[in-house]
């Protein structure tokens, strides 16, 4: 029995040990040797990458800035120039147009006057001419004139203010002194305006009979310029 255990011993081959952790760390380390460094390089390059990338968008942002504040820096400058320009433009264009408006008036001015003078030259050539020949009947008409001026300043205050009876009381005496006893019929005539002027009455006198009584006065004036 101990002859067969020991033929049976020496005939079955032994079963193999099993390997160990250390032959099996050796045979993967000599199979892939370089898979840790290459994990290592990608996640480098992964990290540069995106720093990378985030120090190029801070720079554009600090680009954008700079432009924003150099715009923000000179457009109220450029504004300012531009107000100063158009300012100076409109004060040279107003000065212009002054200058204009001055000449032309003064043209005009001129012009004026020496229409004024042509018309002023004229009159006192026509008035010399009547003096120089018809001397006594331009007397006469000057003295018209005259008496008609002073007749309408009386009329325009008998519209203006209350007529006194007192007038009449003037005027008629005058009348009758003019047809009797020849008084100039100028002094009477003034006396007349100057109570008309000075002596006012609150009673009303109707407007066309002084009117009337005016005009008789101013024919005997007449009449007694003639003689």
């Amino acid at each position: 029995m101990c002859a067969s255990e020991a033929v049976g011993a020496a005939g079955d081959p032994a079963p193999p040990a099993a390997p160990s952790d250390d032959v099996v760390t050796a045979a993967t380390s000599t199979r892939h040797p370089r898979c840790p460094r290459v994990k290592s390089v990608v996640i480098a390059t992964v990290t540069c990458s995106t720093v990378a990338g985030e120090l190029v968008l801070v720079l554009i942002l600090l680009v954008l800035v700079l432009v924003l504040v150099l715009v923000l820096a000179l457009v109220p400058v450029l504004v300012l120039v531009l107000v100063l320009i158009l300012l100076v433009l409109v004060l040279v264009l107003v000065l212009i147009l002054l200058v204009l408006v001055l000449v032309l008036v003064l043209v005009l001015v001129l012009i004026l006057l020496v229409l004024v003078l042509l018309v002023l030259v004229l009159i006192l050539l026509v008035l010399v001419l009547v003096l120089i020949l018809l001397l006594v009947p331009v007397l006469f008409l000057l003295v018209l004139v005259l008496i008609v001026l002073v007749l309408v300043l009386v009329l325009i205050l008998l519209v203006l203010v209350p007529v006194p009876v007192l007038i009449l009381l003037v005027l008629v005496p005058a009348l009758v002194l003019i047809l009797l006893v020849r008084v100039p019929a100028l002094v009477l005539f003034l006396l007349v305006l100057v109570l008309i002027l000075l002596v006012p009455v609150p009673v009303p006198v109707p407007v066309p009979v002084l009117f009337l009584l005016v005009l008789v006065l101013i024919l005997l004036v007449l009449v007694q310029v003639q003689e």
